[in-house]
């Protein structure tokens, strides 16, 4: 028998989020032969997890394991899962706890697997946000899966590409991702990236180790709005906006210290870092006109950046006049209704 492992972090404060989550995974077509194993980690949620597993059932082809743990944040709560996960998994797959799985989605993983496929990943959509991410946010992505082989479904990308594509469009969602664990059985989540950034920088470091890796086109992941300390707080006006900022920098500083990270990946990671660095300055320079202070931010990042006072002004001066010629236009969320 062999067996996925699947880590569910949960933080919700509206019930029936997680139950909806459990509700895909126990719908879910398991081929003979393997066995599902759910770790979910209760990241001191508001919500209780025994009031969303009360209607659940299982069958003998998945296990329920229950983790508590003081509040971390998500990728902490992975790296609980991941710990706590059977030493024996063939693959890890995550499921955030407000997002769904289609009911093939881990027979397909097994499929691909089976295949020779070490790093799996599927579409996803995102209500009032996009119905397909890699058609609004994914263009490179999109181009390379209609010029590479399909195989039933399975789309192989080609070797090297998909550190490069994570840095520079982040086509696979988190929740739908399943990997071989044999990759890299140690690896884990940053803690120092609470906000975000922190699943860039661990898928980045899995594909470099990937062999194989192929695209899902069959599958396509319902990602929901529970608690999201990212889609929730990425207005401008957000009180969160300059973590998640500083965040998105850090990452991309932690990226180019990747062992492995090729020429390629590097320089599309030293476009992405120096987006972010403009980024970073520009809001800086709009919380300071705005609340007539130095975000608290900024004055952390340059204790911690030896390079800050190296590149801070030249992308403040660069984001200033830009934004007043019309040359510079950060970047604004919209919310997309669905038709």
């Amino acid at each position: 028998m062999r067996t996925v492992s699947v880590i569910v972090p949960f933080f919700q404060r509206e019930r029936g989020i997680l139950a909806r989550a459990l509700s895909s995974i126990a719908s879910q077509d398991i081929p003979s032969g393997w066995f599902v194993e759910v770790i979910i980690v209760d990241d001191s949620s508001p919500c209780g997890v025994e009031e969303e597993l009360r209607e659940l059932r299982f069958r003998e082809s998945l296990g329920l394991k229950i983790i508590r743990q003081e509040n971390g944040g998500p990728g902490m709560a992975r790296n609980r899962g991941l710990d706590e996960a059977d030493a024996a998994a063939k693959l890890i797959a995550f499921l955030d706890s407000d997002d769904r799985w289609p009911r093939q989605h881990l027979a397909n993983a097994t499929v691909a697997y089976d295949r020779g496929c070490d790093f799996i990943f599927s579409d996803n959509r995102r209500e009032l946000h996009h119905e397909s991410f890699i058609d609004v946010a994914a263009r490179r992505t999109k181009t390379l899966l209609e010029h590479s082989a399909n195989d039933d479904g399975f789309v192989r990308l080609p070797e090297g590409e998909m550190p490069c594509l994570i840095i520079n469009e982040f086509p696979a969602h988190l929740s739908t991702l399943v990997y071989a664990r044999a990759l890299d059985p140690e690896l884990r989540f940053s803690p120092n990236l609470r906000v975000c950034g922190e699943d860039k920088l661990f898928m980045v470091a899995l594909a470099i180790k990937a062999k194989r890796v192929c695209f899902d086109a069959t599958s396509t992941v319902e990602c929901g709005r529970g608690v999201n300390v990212f889609f929730s707080q990425i207005g401008w006006d957000s009180p969160s906006l300059m973590q998640i900022q500083r965040g998105q920098l850090e990452s991309h500083m932690l990226i180019d210290r990747v062992p492995g990270l090729s020429p390629k990946a590097r320089f599309y990671n030293a476009k992405a870092l120096a987006d972010a660095r403009d980024a970073f300055a520009f809001h800086c320079l709009r919380r300071t006109i705005k609340n007539r202070q130095i975000p608290a931010e900024a004055r952390q990042l340059a204790k911690i950046d030896e390079q800050f006072w190296r590149w801070f002004p030249s992308s403040l001066r660069r984001v200033t006049i830009g934004y007043w010629r019309g040359s510079y236009r950060p970047y604004r969320p919209q919310v997309t209704l669905p038709r």
